[in-house]
């Protein structure tokens, strides 16, 4: 069960390397708020990596055909949600790096948000498919079990990628923060987030 767990790891930062909406989330928020912020975004995306996994994993055909059949809306809300974030990004107002933390930008929040960024985004389901299929997962499980630990390795997977691109990210550019450079990442993170939203909706 060890050597799926670490298969399941793997294979969580795999689907989570290309950069995309919740690495740039996960980064700005490390900047910004802190570590643990972004290490509670990093879960929260996680998580949802976890959801779509367990629908691959034990082979949830009724609810692939529903995300299937219902797409289209469930990008819609996604890239509505993208663009939301990525407006708030731009005009979040500038504050010190060791400023407390405001009920918008509180832990469940964070969690919440990313969660719902990742599990509206239905393609991930069919990644970590074509994933599971090439690395012939299905056929090595033993039960039950064996889906378990793999889906546990994927979200411990995700949520390292995530959160050590994060971290690297910081330790590179912490002693040049400053008001400016926040006004500078805040204005590239949600232009990066709203060219995802524009992207979104033409899929």
């Amino acid at each position: 069960m060890s050597e799926l767990f670490f298969k399941g790891i793997i294979l969580g930062m795999v689907i989570s390397m290309p950069m995309g909406p919740i690495s740039i989330l996960c980064i700005q928020r490390t900047l910004y708020y802190g570590i643990k912020i972004g290490l509670v975004t990093a879960i929260g995306s996680a998580l949802a990596d976890g959801v779509y996994g367990s629908i691959a994993a034990f082979g949830f055909t009724a609810i692939t055909d529903f995300l299937t059949g219902y797409q289209f809306w469930i990008h819609l809300l996604g890239s509505l949600f993208l663009l939301f974030l990525g407006i708030g990004m731009m005009r979040s107002p500038i504050r010190t790096l060791h400023a407390p933390l405001t009920q918008e930008t509180h832990s469940m929040h964070a969690f919440v948000s990313a969660f719902f960024l990742t599990i509206t985004n239905p393609v991930t389901i069919f990644s970590f498919m074509a994933v599971f299929a090439g690395l012939g997962l299905g056929s090595i499980y033993k039960g039950y079990d064996g889906a378990v630990y793999t889906v546990a390795g994927i979200m411990v997977g995700s949520t390292l990628w995530e959160f050590m691109l994060s971290i690297s990210i910081k330790g590179i550019f912490h002693r040049s923060i400053n008001h400016t450079m926040m006004r500078i990442i805040n204005y590239i993170s949600g232009s990066t987030i709203l060219a995802f939203a524009a992207l979104s909706f033409k899929l």
